[in-house]
């Protein structure tokens, strides 16, 4: 059973874009509610 590593490196690329993806979303939901926090904050 040999593994084709261009196969193999098609895959790993798309499992980090994936988490890369996840990452961002998260990232963006983080400064979303940052953002919201601050400006009760200052409206306060």
């Amino acid at each position: 059973m040999n593994i084709d590593p261009d196969n193999y490196s098609k895959y790993t690329l798309r499992r980090f874009a994936a988490l890369f993806d996840v990452i961002c979303w998260v990232l963006i939901a983080v400064v979303t509610v940052g953002i919201c926090m601050f400006i009760e904050w200052w409206v306060a």
